[in-house]
């Protein structure tokens, strides 16, 4: 059942105000700061999208089966981030007093090496003296 479980980055979480409260099957509840429409509708898509991708697997579990359920919970800021601090294992994160998240540059690069992931370098580089521009 973990191998079908749908997943939101604690990026996204923190930009848009909403973590996946709990999910059994086809049945999910969120946790959001602002009920928006249209955030709302983007989350019913996305998650019955997502029922859909899991019902035409071969090892697909039954709870799949059932209409897909969606409910959403108002959440106040400090409870939410909470919450997504602690179902993402974001120790190393501190809280600025405007409610944005910042992380440390130390735990973004150790959760890149979890996930076997690459850092690319976004800036390009300018090499001066040749006049040219070396992409990453």
């Amino acid at each position: 059942m973990r191998k079908y479980r749908f997943k939101l980055t604690p990026s996204y979480c923190f930009y848009k105000g909403i973590v996946i409260a709990k999910q059994k099957g086809s049945k999910i509840k969120f946790f959001v700061l602002e009920e928006k429409e249209k955030q709302k509708e983007l989350m019913k898509n996305s998650f019955c999208g997502f029922v859909d991708y899991v019902r035409k697997q071969n090892d697909c579990p039954n709870e799949f089966f059932t209409n897909p359920e969606i409910s959403f919970e108002l959440l106040d800021k400090q409870k939410l981030y909470k919450l997504i601090n602690r179902q993402y294992n974001l120790q190393n994160s501190e809280f600025v007093s405007s409610g944005i998240k910042r992380f440390k540059t130390v735990n973004l690069k150790n959760q890149f090496k979890k996930n076997n992931l690459r850092v690319k370098k976004l800036v390009p580089s300018v090499n001066f003296f040749a006049g040219k521009t070396n992409h990453a």
